[in-house]
């Protein structure tokens, strides 16, 4: 796959004692109870924490809550004096807002774009996942637009979600942004999504959540021609 590109980021795992399936479960419990923003600020701070094993020229892709952004968590200057006091510039921090949680739109916008003016970098996530994606890219410009792993596992086999997959394609190619496909987790998927014109990719093929960073694996020989 070449010219491909993996974002990198440290996912935030609950330990299996706390009975949780995964993050996304953690984070929607925390939503329901309001305090997705407070549970944002503890897991930016423990990233942030450790970017400096980050290589150079590797991007640091922090997920925001809508929460964080509505609460004004990160008003004025405080992301990017964390940001700098990690070594990082903003522009090699990457913002992710997900597409299944923008009930206050007009507050994620203003904020969204404010942090874009600070110099990070935004991307919208989950995008396939719900209703709201449309409306915030037409209102946001995002470097990067993710598409939901249901969307992607659906798309070589079910003509919705491949055009879908399609329709971000070309909306990524009139505006400038990247497309990630998630959730890749076969050769088949990463040949797939190559050919409707996906660049950029992560999932357990390409490698699995780790407390270290490793090395990016080598693709698959099919895939490096």
């Amino acid at each position: 796959m070449p010219g491909a590109c993996w974002p990198t980021r440290r996912s935030t795992r609950p330990a299996t004692h706390y009975g949780f399936s995964g993050p996304q479960e953690v984070f929607d419990t925390a939503e329901r109870l309001g305090r997705a923003h407070a549970l944002d600020t503890i897991c930016r701070a423990a990233i942030l924490a450790r970017a400096a094993s980050l290589p150079p020229d590797a991007l640091l892709f922090l997920n925001v809550s809508p929460q964080t952004l509505e609460h004004g968590v990160l008003a004025g200057d405080t992301l990017v004096a964390a940001v700098a006091a990690a070594g990082l510039a903003p522009e090699r921090v990457v913002l992710e807002i997900t597409e299944r949680s923008l009930a206050r739109l007009p507050a994620v916008v203003r904020e969204a774009l404010r942090l874009r003016g600070l110099g990070f970098r935004l991307a919208l996530d989950d995008v396939g996942a719900g209703n709201a994606g449309l409306e915030m890219l037409s209102q946001v410009p995002v470097d990067f637009i993710k598409v939901d792993c249901a969307v992607v596992a659906q798309a070589a086999t079910d003509t919705t979600a491949d055009a879908v997959l399609a329709a971000v394609v070309a909306f990524a190619a009139k505006t400038g942004s990247r497309v990630v496909a998630e959730g890749i987790e076969t050769v088949a998927m990463v040949e797939h999504v190559r050919g409707a014109g996906v660049a950029c990719a992560q999932g357990y093929l390409l490698g699995r959540p780790d407390a270290a960073l490793a090395p990016t694996p080598p693709l698959p020989q099919t895939l490096s021609a």
